[in-house]
């Protein structure tokens, strides 16, 4: 057994056993408040969790883990006591940078034999080093009587960092209106995770449907992120759902992580186009976007046709007004109308 497996062990052995004196001193075998049922989920699961052991799987920065447990009242029911204003509280120590994540809940109360079925989640900070790391759960109330009563439990979590891991904290693609013809904007940011510098680091942010690649450049050393956006202007072709992909990449061309988004495009209004012609209905209302049948009664030939007929008829009238008044006037005519009305009188006579 060489020597790095062997500080594990007596370091795994040390942590069993300080934790467990300190719950032996801090928690009587009489409390009838207890802390059981403890599993985790999330990025990694484990269940049944023995106090004072370490969680199974390891986790990395960037992990969620949700931990839920029962507090449960002890009490027989012939003793008949209640567990009054519990409080429960959890720390995970020094994993933020030297730092603890903590929280607590909101007080309650239990009957006797009933528990309460509680969890909380935690995000392991990006920049938490190789260790293992204390959660710790605490519970405490008081009982009818008045006497106090409480129990903890406390966990390991070992945290490890992969050599190279480039992670994407965000991508994001969005629009004011995501219409056919609207304007993309893409943004996002990737963080160093890893156990060392990355000198050839390259982004690649692609989306097929649009014909959209772009590719990023960049040095990125150990805990330190980098981020880059742009806009897209769509042609007007496409419609539906869009997904953007961004892969990160260490020494220029060795993946190391990937995000998807996306965004759904909705279709451009159809463009209608109306005439300035109208058409009126029998009832008299025009009705806008029909245009009128083109007759011969419509045509400026049927116009020009009846104003010449009219003038002819005009024409005529005045010509026949003429020759009756020539004939009326004339005297040669009006001398032989005479003769022949003295004929007719002597014959008659």
């Amino acid at each position: 057994m060489n020597n790095t497996i062997n500080k594990k062990f007596i370091f795994a052995v040390l942590f069993m056993a300080f934790t467990a004196m300190l719950s032996a001193l801090s928690v009587s075998a009489d409390s009838y408040l207890y802390i059981s049922g403890t599993s985790i989920s999330g990025d990694i699961s484990d269940s049944n969790l023995v106090n004072n052991t370490l969680i199974r799987e390891s986790v990395y920065p960037g992990q969620t883990i949700k931990v839920s447990f029962n507090v449960r009242n002890g009490f027989s029911s012939s003793e008949n006591l209640k567990l009054k204003d519990v409080d429960v509280d959890w720390v995970v120590e020094d994993i933020d940078g030297g730092d603890d994540l903590d929280d607590d809940f909101s007080l309650f109360d239990i009957s006797k034999g009933d528990y309460k079925s509680l969890s909380f989640e935690f995000k392991v900070p990006t920049d938490a080093q190789e260790d293992t790391y204390k959660i710790k759960i605490n519970a405490r109330g008081k009982d009818s009587n008045g006497t106090t009563r409480s129990d903890y439990v406390v966990y390991g979590l070992e945290v490890k960092r992969f050599t190279h891991n480039l992670r994407f904290n965000r991508l994001s693609v969005v629009s004011d209106t995501p219409k056919c013809n609207d304007t993309l904007t893409y943004n996002f940011e990737i963080e160093n995770t890893g156990r060392r510098d990355e000198k050839d680091t390259v982004v690649i942010v692609e989306a097929p449907l649009i014909n959209f690649k772009k590719t990023f450049v960049t040095s990125l050393d150990r805990d330190n992120e980098y981020s880059s956006s742009g806009t897209i202007a769509l042609t007007g072709s496409i419609t539906g759902t869009v997904t953007f992909t961004a892969t990160s990449y260490y020494e220029t061309d060795k993946k190391s992580n990937s995000k998807t988004a996306n965004i759904i495009i909705e279709a451009c209004k159809a463009v209608t186009v109306t005439s300035a012609a109208t058409n009126t209905s029998p009832s008299g209302i025009a009705k806008e976007g029909l245009i009128a049948q083109k007759t011969f009664k419509n045509s400026s030939a049927y116009t020009f046709l009846l104003a010449g007929g009219l003038l002819i008829v005009v024409c005529g009238v005045i010509a026949l007004i003429l020759v009756l008044y020539l004939r009326v006037n004339n005297p040669k005519v009006n001398k032989k109308r005479v003769n022949k009305n003295k004929k007719l009188t002597k014959k008659r006579s």
